[in-house]
């Protein structure tokens, strides 16, 4: 059943269609002599192309061919030049 409406749509639709998986990092980090802790959050750059545009968010992105893990851990380093397999 799903070859057969697969097959009416082009492959870019059929991407679309397809399931995505995405991985976030919670970075939680404590201010030095205190009980407080800060959570890292990024705000998404302002596009009239991006549907998430100025929107707060966790780092992270699309799982690509990787772990759920991997897929935070390099969007991390990626988005924030920030090193979570050290240390």
């Amino acid at each position: 059943m799903v070859a057969k409406i697969a097959a009416t749509f082009s492959s870019s639709a059929i991407r679309l269609l397809a399931p995505r998986r995405a991985a976030v990092a919670a970075i939680l980090r404590q201010v030095p002599s205190s009980d407080v802790y800060e959570l890292l959050l990024l705000q998404r750059v302002a596009s009239e192309r991006d549907r998430w545009s100025a929107q707060i968010a966790l780092p992270g992105g699309l799982v690509r061919d990787e772990t759920p893990l991997s897929a935070a851990i390099r969007e991390t380093a990626e988005e924030v030049r920030l090193d979570l397999t050290s240390g």
